[in-house]
């Protein structure tokens, strides 16, 4: 079995700069897709990651264990370990992984967006999860996107979503879309915009087209790339 390890370069977040780097650690083995945020309500660093099973295969072949389980711990600022706070299983039958944590402006609401998929690859949705409890309990929300034309295809579906707040308040979903290969694009940053925390998204806007890699928007100067 191919053992997966997640390893941590921890951050030491004080209310004031510079950032300071220390400690390395493991938090996980057959881990993967970890993200941070600093929860402004709670004062915390927040981590996500998938917690799989078993290392998944990178094709739409039958997978037998259970579905992996995306993790969201919190920082002992003291000592710089994690604990655990709550763990969000992928529904029966669906590998749900790639999650990401964002907090909503002024409310504090914290939400995840992820992946999930059918083992044969007829079906890749991009689900979103809300907690008002900072991160203990999660509640299904909406669905970023989601696709039934990918036709058992590894290489058609959608993946690594991202969220943003925009100035005016609406959240930016980005993620890889690769639904449009048939008429040409590999893979593109597909956009959809909420403008109510969430609930529902408006069409998808093309943001860019990319051969492959990972949708990782970088904001300069209040503009976006």
């Amino acid at each position: 079995m191919t053992r997966l390890f997640f390893t941590l370069i921890l951050l030491h977040l004080v209310y004031s700069y510079p950032i300071v780097w220390y400690q390395s650690l493991s938090v996980g083995v057959n881990a993967g897709w970890g993200r941070f945020l600093y929860d402004t309500q709670s004062h915390q660093n927040l981590l996500t990651y998938t917690d799989y099973a078993t290392a998944l295969p990178s094709s739409c072949v039958p997978y037998f264990d259970d579905g992996p389980n995306v993790l969201v711990l919190s920082a002992n600022q003291i000592n710089g370990t994690y604990q655990q706070m709550s763990s969000i299983a992928s529904p029966e039958g669906y590998i749900q992984e790639q999650s990401i944590l964002f907090q909503i402006e002024n409310s504090g609401t914290l939400l995840i967006a992820m992946r999930s998929r059918l083992p044969n690859c007829d079906w890749f949705g991009l689900p979103v999860v809300t907690s008002n409890d900072q991160g203990k309990t999660w509640t299904f929300l909406s669905y970023l996107d989601q696709t039934n034309s990918s036709d058992g295809q590894f290489n058609r579906g959608l993946w690594e979503p991202f969220l943003y707040q925009l100035p005016n308040g609406c959240i930016a979903g980005f993620y890889a879309d690769e639904t449009h290969a048939d008429q040409g694009w590999n893979q593109i940053v597909g956009e959809r915009v909420s403008c109510d925390d969430g609930k529902t998204w408006g069409d998808e806007i093309f943001a860019a087209a990319l051969q492959d890699g990972l949708v990782t928007p970088l904001i300069n100067f209040n503009e976006l790339y």
